[in-house]
């Protein structure tokens, strides 16, 4: 900026709009609309008498073309966008509909949209950070735990079989088979005597 023009020179007593996001190249969506407001009515003042000089407002958001209002200071988030360039327009605007008058209140910028983008700001859109990643971005002052070193597994030792003479066998005694020609001594009965039981004598008589 050489020097101030007209359009360059806001008047600081009127309601004035300033462009925030979205600006530059973007790799994921949704993407970020976000502005500044200046001596801006009230919502509640500005609609209390409709006989008033204070005129509500309203900022009119232009994407690729296509238009919508926004009546809420607040940041909003946007999807749609295709690949390539695109141009975001945004207008403060009164409840009629017309421009209100000041610098830099009809503001276009043309962004970069590359799918994929592997900067911070998208991976943290698409939710590709961890924790401890995310945590460095809002905190400055943030380190993330250093890892500890895992311990290289030591070799397991070779266990030596140990070497076993091998014991002489023990010959099996062999069992005596009866031969075929052995005679066999007859069984023997037993006889059972009985012995004779004692006859009582009479006696005479006298």
């Amino acid at each position: 900026i050489f020097t101030k023009t007209q359009d360059n020179n806001p008047d600081r007593t009127l309601p004035q709009l300033t462009y925030n996001q979205p600006q530059d190249t973007y790799g994921a969506q949704p993407i970020m609309l976000d502005f500044y407001l200046t001596n801006a009515p009230l919502h509640l003042v500005a609609q209390e008498n409709s006989q008033d000089e204070i005129l509500d407002w309203k900022i009119r958001a232009t994407v690729n073309g296509q238009s919508f209002a926004i009546d809420q200071w607040q940041p909003i988030y946007l999807k749609g966008f295709k690949p390539g360039k695109n141009w975001v327009q945004l207008e403060l605007i009164d409840e009629r509909g017309n421009l209100v008058k000041n610098a830099f209140n009809n503001t276009v910028r043309l962004i970069n949209y590359q799918p994929l983008g592997e900067d911070t700001l998208s991976k943290l859109v698409r939710g590709e950070l961890t924790v401890a990643e995310t945590r460095g971005i809002v905190d400055r002052t943030y380190e993330a735990p250093k890892p500890k070193p895992t311990p290289e597994p030591k070799p397991t030792p070779a266990l030596e079989t140990p070497i076993v003479n091998p014991s002489p066998a023990v010959p099996e005694t062999p069992v005596a088979k009866p031969s075929q020609n052995q005679k066999v001594a007859p069984e023997v009965k037993t006889i059972q005597v009985t012995e004779p039981k004692p006859t009582e004598t009479p006696e005479p008589e006298t």
